[in-house]
């Protein structure tokens, strides 16, 4: 069987991360703590950060600091994404299991912060959209020289907007709920 180039592989690894992190993003909006494995990840390297790191990066990007840390963590896992999409040409089954490990740390993460099983289900839709996306784009990543290069670029650019979508929606519906409850409290 073919095997896709090296840099199509990282790129469908990248393009399955972020949608991981946009179907988690989704599922954690809806979810009744509104819950989000990206910031729960970030609170947990917050309080595993010796203190003097804590003091440098509040001094140095004063209020910018969480988004900076939630900016740090999304790079991060799609560069783990992109590793993962490597390990896929020779075994998606293995790429799979980078993913549940992904998966893992970000529903630990929630967990630690509130409702486990909301944890659970948001870290179970993560993976399952980062592993599913992955397969598809390797295999279309194998027909690239028949398809051509722009035939890949456009399903993976599908995958990124779909990714992009559920996370805004699910960032929405957190913030509109949480509006319409400090409404409630004021009504």
């Amino acid at each position: 069987m073919a095997r896709p180039e090296r840099s199509y592989a990282a790129v469908s690894g990248a393009v399955a991360a972020a949608v991981a992190l946009g179907a988690g993003e989704l599922i954690g909006g809806l979810a009744p703590d509104g819950s989000s494995l990206v910031v729960s990840v970030g609170s947990r390297v917050i309080d595993a950060a010796p203190p003097f790191v804590k003091d440098v990066a509040t001094s140095t990007l004063g209020a910018a600091d969480k988004p900076a840390l939630v900016i740090g963590v999304v790079l991060v896992t799609l560069l783990i994404g992109g590793g993962l999409g490597i390990v896929g040409i020779h075994s998606l089954w293995r790429a799979g299991i980078g993913f549940a490990f992904l998966g893992l740390i970000g529903g630990l993460a929630t967990a630690v912060n509130g409702n486990s099983l909301s944890a659970g289900v948001e870290a179970a839709a993560a993976t399952a959209g980062g592993v599913g996306t992955l397969a598809v784009l390797l295999r279309k990543a194998v027909v690239v020289a028949d398809d051509g290069r722009r035939a890949f670029l456009r399903q993976a650019g599908s995958f990124v907007a779909l990714g992009g979508l559920a996370a805004v929606v699910g960032r929405a519906v957190v913030k509109a709920t949480a509006t319409a409850g400090a409404q409630d409290a004021v009504a």
